[in-house]
């Protein structure tokens, strides 16, 4: 078993992956001719259960980084350990206006990028600022998990615009810590799910639903 693993986090949120998913595809990745493993293997080592292990495998198989070969599992396309290794080169690409002052074309564009960023980043900071005025003792496990939300909205294309949903996503999420149901694997089921958002009704549903994977 592959006991470090180098982390590019830049391409880890580019490519919309969790930290566990990132490492999990870097130790797949490490056998060229495929990995064999039983869920509690690789939930040891990687510290969390294997239920979040079967849904991270079946996540990553339906995201198109993992595919099933025989009772081997193999990684698709570009893999955490590459990314690492080899970053990407920058690609020097003319102006269109012709002009042959390279720095400046490139300055030009990446300060529309930053823009971009900036205006992204401010519009969070503002819905984080009006439940803090409704919420003021949020705690920072409580705001990472605002974050993490409001990132995978973006990602399934349904962004946030009010607080609203965020509000109600953190008292699904009470209700669901109170029933004695762990958080984060909700939180799994839900991106595995692809839903809008989180219900308490909806875990238990596609917990009694879930079928044991062997391979």
């Amino acid at each position: 078993m592959k006991m470090f693993t180098t982390i590019n986090f830049a391409k880890m949120r580019e490519l919309g992956l969790s930290l566990e998913e990132y490492v999990l595809l870097d130790i797949v990745s490490f056998f060229d001719n495929g990995y064999y493993a039983s869920k509690k293997t690789l939930a040891d080592h990687l510290g969390i259960s294997e239920r979040k292990i079967f849904r991270m495998i079946n996540a990553l198989i339906k995201k198109g980084f993992l595919k099933k070969d025989g009772s081997n599992l193999k990684v698709m396309n570009f893999t955490p350990a590459k990314m690492a290794e080899n970053p990407a080169k920058m690609a020097v690409e003319p102006c269109q206006n012709g002009s042959s002052t390279m720095t400046n074309c490139h300055t030009k564009k990446e300060n529309k990028k930053d823009n971009k960023k900036n205006t992204k980043k401010d519009k969070f900071e503002q819905l984080l600022s009006e439940i803090k005025k409704k919420a003021p003792n949020l705690t920072e496990a409580q705001i990472n998990l605002i974050k993490d939300f409001y990132e995978y909205r973006k990602q399934i294309k349904k962004p946030i615009h009010t607080v609203k949903p965020i509000v109600s996503y953190l008292k699904q999420l009470k209700k669901i810590s109170d029933e004695g149901y762990d958080i984060y694997e909700a939180i799994e089921l839900m991106k595995e799910g692809e839903w809008q958002t989180i219900k308490l009704e909806y875990c238990k549903n596609a917990l009694e639903k879930e079928v044991k994977y062997v391979w």
